[in-house]
């Protein structure tokens, strides 16, 4: 008998919590349960990206109707990705997978001890990340840690980004690496990143065609394994997002790193800021500073509109795991698919994106 696949139908309601916007988006969602389940999954940062846009929409609109002095939209827009991205960065530096935690835990440190305030109802949304544990199987997100400092600088950066007397204007979706890191938890990280980048678009089901003489064939692109020059060259000829091209020319620049022994030459770190990826040397007193900074500029800017009907709450009791929401991935229109089942609140914010 053909086994046919498990579908889960459930229709969840997205929502910030905010009063601006009282009209529900309501998207049918299928589940299909994959008997291949695997014990990694990649970071689904559109998610954060939608749910932000968001609350900065609805947000602005209270902004102007509470604030004597409103913000222009650019600017609230800024406070609110700070704002969610120091969240994400704390709850991501909590939940790790144990082993992880043991290994990344000292480096993140000054983020899981960083008081962080935020209006009530984004908690939920934000507690959904991280590692996963519960009866349909254990997920680890892969280089977690790697996204939750990269969520700190995002939230704490200045415009300017400066390291080995280069200066570069920071560009939002920008890769951070701590150069006080050990090669495996920042340069490392960052390939693997690159790596899970070109799998997902591999995955997707990309093919080619090859032509001999009068013979035309089409195969399936392979998965990325190594090499990222050589990967380059095979799929040169493929039709590829942005988002793979960039990662495959980071990854490419980080052997080069390699072949050169993390000799930082202006060219090279040129080369890397091209593609948004910056380098930063800091230590726990910056980390102190800079959420100073944040506090003053951002937190205390955003009361006014985000906490009208809303109460702010200490990010001090988010729990150490994830939600299976997480998995969940767009395969169509109005489809999404999940390796396991997934219902009530964690599917209604898995599709947010």
């Amino acid at each position: 008998m053909e086994n046919k696949p498990n579908k889960i139908e459930v229709k969840p309601r997205i929502k910030t919590g905010f009063k601006a916007n009282s009209n529900p988006v309501i998207i049918p969602i299928t589940c299909v349960q994959n008997p291949a389940v695997v014990s990694t999954f990649t970071h689904n940062a559109e998610n954060v990206k939608t749910f932000t846009d968001s609350v900065i929409a609805q947000g602005h609109t209270l902004e102007q109707q509470k604030n004597h002095n409103p913000e222009d939209f650019e600017d609230y827009a800024e406070k609110v990705k700070r704002m969610i991205s120091l969240a994400m960065a704390k709850k991501l530096a909590c939940s790790l997978e144990p082993m992880d935690n043991g290994a990344y835990s000292s480096l993140l440190a000054p983020i899981k001890s960083a008081s962080v305030r935020v209006p009530a109802p984004i908690v939920p949304f934000i507690d959904q990340f991280g590692f996963i544990e519960g009866p349909n199987g254990n997920f680890s997100m892969r280089c977690q840690h790697f996204w939750a400092f990269n969520y700190f600088m995002h939230a704490i950066s200045t415009t300017q980004v400066s390291f080995g007397g280069r200066s570069h204007a920071y560009r939002e979706n920008g890769y951070f690496v701590n150069t006080r890191w050990t090669q495996r938890a920042g340069y490392i990280a960052l390939g693997e990143v690159c790596k899970s980048e070109i799998n997902s678009w591999v995955d997707s089901g990309v093919t080619f065609s090859l032509e001999f003489a009068n013979y035309q064939t089409t195969l399936k692109v392979p998965r990325f394994e190594r090499g990222f020059h050589g990967y380059s060259a095979m799929v040169a000829a493929v039709e590829k997002p942005a988002s793979v091209m960039r990662a495959l020319a980071i990854g490419s620049l980080l052997e080069e790193l390699h072949d050169q022994e993390y000799n930082f030459i202006p060219e090279i770190v040129d080369a890397f800021a091209a593609q948004s990826v910056y380098f930063v040397d800091l230590d726990k007193d910056k980390v102190t500073e800079r959420l100073a900074w944040y506090t003053f500029n951002v937190s205390t800017r955003l009361q006014v509109s985000l906490g009208s009907g809303n109460q702010w709450v200490e990010l001090d009791s988010l729990k150490a795991h994830g939600g299976y929401g997480q998995l969940i991935r767009r395969d169509g229109d109005r489809t999404y698919t999940s390796p396991v089942p997934v219902t009530g609140s964690e599917a209604h914010y898995g599709v947010i994106s």
